[in-house]
């Protein structure tokens, strides 16, 4: 589908009142976008999970009896579902929609189930110490009845409406605070103080760790346009395409992030990415930029996918001290 054709179908939808627009997208994924059936596979969020318990260990910690806080939800339950195979004790996912749905839960446990041997394996390349076989089989034998008891069964406490950037826990109870794809969709201002939050609910020793994708999300089903299209356009260009609830992506880029977690005061330890050779060769082509993007190089703007690894700055000095 033509990206400008996909814009202009949610902007319509999400001018509906909520009791619509919520069930009339879900539908429309359903039929046509990444939610149909034949589509279904869990691992990719998986991996996520996979890849950030990874970076824990690599920094010293682990994700054995540790509690996790999910910025984002969404309509799965994958990312947090990983962090539990691998010994999480807790899971905390919060959403500003109650988007879960009790039919993607159980054909992706329907997915890991007809794909056990291949699942099983992915979570014990690198993390053999941490997969827990015993859950493992448990989630095999799961009847998900519906997602709440599902949650109870995986040691998940979902959230939603909930405001990541005012989460109302107490203080230094969280170990890990992850998000998958997620941190894109949010405004700068809010951004910033959903990392000033984290710094609250995070222990001294623990760890921020969140997958970024920096491109332009309608080139997921659009071949026609680049990967970084989005950059031609002034803001409020963009807004006129994809300023609504189902399309807004705030399209910072590796450094703004980066400049993001300083201003949280917070101490980095990775931005895990790769450039893109594609996107840097049409960027070195001539493509034309807006005047928000011009002065960037080709390097940071042909990273598409990172990896932050951050802490709480203060935190860590005071655990230091």
């Amino acid at each position: 589908m033509h990206w400008k054709l996909k814009a202009r179908i949610q902007s319509a939808v999400a001018l509906l009142p909520n009791r619509l627009s919520y069930p009339l997208y879900y539908q429309l994924q359903r039929q046509f976008g990444g939610m149909r059936p034949q589509r279904i596979d869990p691992t990719s969020r998986m991996q996520v999970g996979i890849d950030a318990c990874r970076r824990i260990v690599a920094a010293g910690g682990s994700p054995c009896g540790a509690t996790f806080f999910e910025v984002g939800t969404g309509w799965r339950l994958n990312l947090p579902l990983a962090c539990w195979l691998l010994g999480a004790q807790k899971v905390i996912t919060v959403d500003l929609n109650r988007y879960l749905r009790t039919e993607l839960v159980r054909e992706d446990l329907a997915y890991v189930r007809s794909h056990r041997d291949a699942i099983a394996a992915l979570f014990e390349e690198g993390l053999s110490d941490y997969f827990d076989r015993q859950r493992f089989d448990k989630l095999l034998r799961l009847d998900v009845s519906d997602a709440k008891s599902f949650c109870r069964a995986i040691g998940v406490e979902y959230m939603a409406p909930a405001d990541a950037a005012d989460t109302k826990l107490p203080s230094r109870c969280v170990d890990y605070h992850v998000s998958c794809n997620v941190l894109e969709h949010i405004p700068r201002a809010v951004l910033l103080n959903i990392l000033i939050e984290a710094n609250r609910v995070v222990r001294p020793t623990g760890l921020l760790v969140h997958q970024v994708d920096h491109s332009d999300h309608f080139a997921h089903n659009d071949p026609s346009i680049s990967r970084v299209n989005f950059l031609r356009y002034t803001d409020r260009q963009w807004d006129s395409w994809a300023n609504n609830r189902y399309a807004y992506v705030n399209r910072l880029r590796e450094d703004d992030y980066v400049q993001l977690f300083e201003q949280a005061e917070q101490a980095i330890h990775l931005a895990d990415s790769n450039v893109d050779t594609q996107v840097a060769d049409v960027l070195k082509d001539g493509m034309r930029l807006d005047d928000r993007f011009g002065n960037k190089s080709v390097d940071i703007l042909s990273r598409l996918d990172t990896l932050f690894v951050t802490s709480p700055a203060k935190a860590g000095a005071r655990a230091e001290a």
